[in-house]
């Protein structure tokens, strides 16, 4: 009802479109959705530039929590839907999902293999790295969602300050560059 109304349509039209009903409509949204942030990856770590490093990476995480924060509405609907297609009895959904969250997955793991292949990351595989680099931006881009939502900030920022985008992108940035270790812990002999 609410996108007939946006669109300044009757849900009879707007089915006219969507044959497939409110599915069809999800499916094009996501399509849409995945299609940017693919592109979004190969515009920030493109494969003509130099390997990634740690600066370019951390330019593209922020670039991913700045599109997100764009569309806090789109964000919440995509992770409501996520969750009902990743783990729905429905197995053309789940192949779904699972489809669209690979190729977000390739698209990324190809620029951390570029830079895993010249030392800028420890060589692993690619595309564990790539998933779980997406979910510590889906779990960061979640917090920043709910605290925007609930005017609470829950990240350890101080008792009133909220995360920004670029303050996101600098702690996931962190995590995967540098871990949990502590710097004494990383050098050789430190304690």
């Amino acid at each position: 009802e609410e996108i007939a109304q946006r669109a300044e349509y009757g849900k009879g039209t707007l089915y006219n479109y969507f044959p497939g009903g409110k599915d069809e409509m999800l499916y094009a949204v996501v399509d849409e959705l995945y299609d940017d942030l693919c592109a979004l990856i190969d515009v920030s770590l493109p494969p003509s530039d130099p390997p990634p490093d740690r600066a370019r990476f951390e330019y593209f995480i922020g670039r991913m929590f700045a599109y997100f924060s764009e569309r806090r509405e789109l964000f919440a609907i995509l992770m409501k839907e996520a969750h009902r297609m990743g783990f729905s009895d429905s197995q053309d959904r789940v192949r779904y999902f699972l489809r669209q969250r690979g190729r977000l997955a390739d698209a990324l793991a190809r620029p951390i293999a570029r830079a895993m292949e010249h030392g800028e990351l420890r060589a692993l595989s690619a595309h564990a790295v790539a998933h779980m680099l997406l979910g510590n931006i889906q779990g960061c881009q979640m917090i920043l969602a709910l605290e925007d939502a609930t005017g609470t900030a829950q990240c350890g920022m101080g008792t009133d300050a909220r995360w920004q985008p670029g303050d996101a992108a600098r702690f996931v940035t962190t995590m995967l560059f540098d871990g949990l270790l502590s710097e004494s812990a990383r050098t050789p002999g430190g304690s």
